[in-house]
């Protein structure tokens, strides 16, 4: 039997995801336009597969490019009703020496994990330097980009001159030039061609990337970070090529107006597996609908096309309203229990009366008696950034069957409750692509406090632990009391413990999925539980009561210990069977390598607690967060009682 936990650190990135079953923005009268009608151009400054872009239609979408700056779910460009646009003009390449002479173009800066674009600012300036004139800096989406004319310079190949083709507001049509006080900063502040700067190009990558020097002295152009208040002011000065910025120049039109899509009426959406046990996942989603709908179900077998005739299973379902009230979420978890050792599954979903989902694949998981390895992609801090690892757990459990689940560490959309909590939304949307056919095990991170939350992302309709003392169950009710009461059913419903729509998902989902487990002590909460797969017993714990950012503070705490006493017990019972115990957080107990004390719980918990684990093979893997930048550690120290003589750290 083999154990493998995956942590890696690749060149991870986010996927395109289309929304087909999304509606057009009320903004767009004329609905979304064709993703085919945008510039070529501009498509691959936005998309990560631009064939897939072109093959979308009028479909909502989430480009992988662009989640940095449209943080809020799948959106569209709107249609004008002929279905055209401006597209970038095409010139006549004359002079081979100066390809983008007479072309008006935006910079995308690629030099940086999640480019973004160039622009200036009204009033701010970098340190030393006088306000108000139109300092560069790279900090800027696609729409506040600066439109940038080239102008060729004679007899000096690839060197152009620059113009500020800014036209939203009067007076900053002006040539790029350099600070006159320090002589590195750059502004678009020149009146006269004059006055502007010489900029050469030179190809930096095969994938239509520059770099640009100051043809005045041959340093090269990029942006600063340090003692400079950290602006990203565009600058020359740097004499390493590794130090360059990379940009690509996207050619400059006006676009289409774009907004956010909305959900469909009875449409599943944010489809996603918990796993719950060697034989079991928790299928949960999420529909829309202004009044109560029938149980849910979902439809299922072993073979392509089980999910239209196969086996019908319902569940259960809670109905909850936005904090504006704008909308109501009922959301839906059905058990499936039974399955088979690795077995191959297809199913759909469906709420009362409304859609069917399309049909989506599973792989399941095993129990102790499978004589495979145990496989596990373990990662936190994700979110929906252009930098995250969906297209990297896709590959892995999706695509290529590599893994049998997966682990998020916690911190999961940054922050859930966000604009109304359709942050949260956005995140559960496009994880779909992988959820819906990979189970994973969701763990709190102290993000999941933030935004007013206060943990509430997880809280369920449980007291704290079935297995507690009655005092100690009601203590941690007590403080989990005004959770409930902001999350009672929107159309008078039984009151959740969970306050945001993200947090009643995943919270009853994990509730459902620990609770489903037979070998381990239920805890009664997702604020900490166990299940099995394979020979590994996986400990999900919360470590925020240690850091502070859980106001419940003691009772949590002490109920979290003595379950966990418990809950150790009986998987050092039963090793003969699960040889292995792997204990999960968002905080470690040890951090070596963290650039703040508290990141850690040895700063919180006193030794006699870290020491009273009883098993010798207690392994934790755990997300670090330190307080400085950069901020995020993978710790995987090992074992714990020997206090972390062998350890790995990957800095991400």
């Amino acid at each position: 039997m083999a154990l493998l936990l995956f942590s890696r650190v690749t060149s991870a990135y986010m996927y395109d995801v289309v929304s087909t079953t999304m509606v057009a923005p009320s903004s767009c009268a004329h609905g979304c336009a064709a993703w085919s009608t945008i510039p070529e151009a501009v498509l691959d400054s936005i998309w990560v597969n631009t064939t897939l872009a072109t093959s979308a239609g009028r479909s909502c979408a989430q480009p992988g490019l662009l989640v940095n700056t449209q943080t809020y779910g799948a959106w569209c460009f709107c249609a004008d009703g002929s279905g055209k646009y401006p597209t970038a003009p095409v010139r006549a390449e004359t002079d081979p020496d100066h390809p983008f002479d007479g072309q008006t173009v935006t910079m995308m800066n690629t030099y940086v994990a999640s480019p973004t674009y160039v622009s200036f600012a009204y009033t701010d300036a970098p340190p030393g330097e006088t306000s108000s004139e139109a300092w560069m800096r790279s900090t800027y989406g696609q729409s506040d980009a600066m439109p940038l004319t080239f102008h060729a310079v004679a007899g000096k190949v690839h060197t152009y001159q620059l113009f500020n083709n800014w036209t939203a507001t009067a007076g900053y049509d002006k040539w790029l030039s350099a600070s006159s006080a320090s002589g590195d900063y750059v502004h678009a502040w020149g009146a006269t061609r004059a006055d502007a700067m010489e900029v050469t190009l030179a190809f930096a990558t095969d994938h239509g990337e520059y770099t640009m020097t100051n043809a005045a002295d041959g340093t090269f152009i990029s942006f600063c970070t340090s003692g400079c208040s950290n602006g990203f002011w565009i600058k020359s000065g740097y004499t390493a090529l590794a130090s360059a910025m990379t940009v690509k120049l996207v050619p400059y039109v006006v676009l289409p107006p774009k907004d956010y899509c909305t959900p469909a009426a009875g449409v599943p959406e944010q489809i996603n597996l918990q796993l719950a046990g060697p034989d079991s996942v928790v299928v949960n989603w999420v529909t829309f609908h202004a009044t109560p709908v029938g149980d849910p179900t979902v439809t299922f077998g072993d073979s392509k096309g089980a999910g239209a005739t196969g086996t019908v299973v319902k569940g259960t379902s809670h109905a909850y309203s936005s904090p504006s009230k704008d909308r109501t979420y009922f959301f839906h978890f059905v058990i499936l229990s039974g399955l088979k050792a690795r077995g191959t599954y297809f199913y759909s979903v469906k709420a009362g009366g409304g859609s069917a989902s399309a049909e989506f694949r599973f792989r399941a998981p095993h129990g102790s008696d499978d004589s495979g390895a145990t496989t596990l992609d373990v990662y936190g801090d994700m979110g929906v950034y252009q930098w995250n690892n969906m297209q990297q757990l896709y590959d892995d459990c999706v695509a290529g069957n590599a893994v049998d689940g997966i682990i998020h560490m916690g911190d999961h959309s940054y922050n859930e409750g966000d604009a109304d909590e359709r942050r949260g939304d956005g995140y559960m949307q496009a994880f779909q692509q992988t959820l819906a056919s990979c189970p994973w095990v969701p763990i709190v991170g102290n993000h999941e406090y933030y935004s007013g939350e206060e943990l509430a992302k997880f809280l369920n309709n449980t007291v704290g632990g079935r297995d507690l003392p009655k005092a100690m169950r009601d203590a941690i009710a007590a403080h989990e009391a005004v959770a409930a009461a902001k999350s009672a059913g929107a159309l008078g419903g039984a009151a959740l413990k969970a306050s945001t729509a993200l947090g009643t998902m995943l919270s009853h989902g994990s509730y459902l999925a620990q609770g489903k487990n037979a070998d381990g002590v239920q805890s009664g909460t997702s604020r900490y539980y166990s299940l099995d797969i394979g020979k590994v017993h996986l400990v999900a714990l919360d470590l925020n009561v240690y850091y502070g950012s859980d106001p419940c503070g003691a009772p949590c705490a002490e109920a979290q210990k003595q379950w966990l006493a418990a809950d150790l017990a009986a998987a050092n019972a039963n090793r003969a069977n699960v040889p292995w115990i792997v204990a999960m957080s968002h905080y470690p107990f040890y951090c070596t390598g963290c650039y703040s004390k508290n990141a850690a719980a040895q700063w919180y918990v006193p030794r006699t607690v870290r020491t009273a684990l009883p098993a010798p093979f207690f392994f934790f893997f755990s997300r670090a967060l330190a307080h400085t930048s950069p901020p995020h550690l993978d710790a995987n120290p090992q074992p714990t009682l020997q206090v972390c003589r062998r350890r790995r750290r990957v800095q991400r």
